[in-house]
């Protein structure tokens, strides 16, 4: 399989190589930026303040210590349902793909899929902890799988039969999407958009990169 050459789409809009303005805060002089900036403060204040009221009013309404730690605790919760490396606190994988025999309904085989990388470091494959995806797969007529869709930016192709790795790409964003396949000149590509998402904590980015399959 072998990569053209990559059409890659900057994600700020700048186009021929112009250059960045130099100044700083040159944004704020932009209505629709200062609105958005006043309204992600004001909503963050208020969140604080919320945090503070809640257990203010229990006390008001109870007078005891006890109310006011319940409620201190239900505010917490949430964080119990995520570790401090930001991924779940249920058992791995967290991601895998599975093919369906559509005679049978049985499952044909399954495997973790991608890698989780955090802070810099990409957990091993062997581990088998697969990765939160946004995305899925397209098949070809070949019996090929293209996928990305996890967060360590790569783009696999894959044995539609055994689920073998057959061959990976470094993508410059995490692919969140689904992939897409097209004829051109005789021959077939395949192109995904790559983005990341900050739900999965990916590097948001904007590019289009396309493979051509070998003839």
């Amino acid at each position: 399989m072998r990569q053209p050459e990559r059409g890659d789409a900057s994600s700020d809009g700048e186009q021929g190589g112009s250059a960045r303005s130099p100044r700083t805060f040159a944004a704020l002089g932009f209505a629709q930026y200062r609105r958005l900036w006043g309204g992600t403060f004001f909503t963050f204040a208020a969140g604080q303040m919320t945090q503070v009221a809640r257990p203010w009013l229990a006390y008001e309404l109870t007078g005891s210590a006890f109310w006011v730690g319940v409620v201190a605790l239900a505010q917490g919760i949430p964080m119990f349902f995520m570790s401090p490396l930001g991924i779940p606190c249920t058992p791995p994988p967290w991601g895998s793909l599975t093919a369906i025999d559509m005679d049978s309904g049985e499952i044909r085989w399954q495997m973790p899929f991608g890698q989780i990388r955090r802070f810099g470091i990409t957990v091993p494959k062997f581990m088998g902890w697969g990765t939160a995806m946004i995305g899925g797969p397209i098949t070809t007529a070949g019996g090929l799988i293209f996928m990305a869709a996890s967060m360590d930016k790569k783009f696999r192709a894959l044995d539609v039969r055994t689920g073998e790795e057959l061959w990976q790409a470094t993508l410059p964003y995490a692919g969140m999407a689904v992939p897409m396949t097209y004829m051109a000149g005789g021959r077939q590509y395949v192109v995904i958009a790559a983005g990341g998402n900050r739900r999965t904590y990916t590097t948001e980015g904007d590019a289009l990169v396309a493979f051509a399959l070998g003839e």
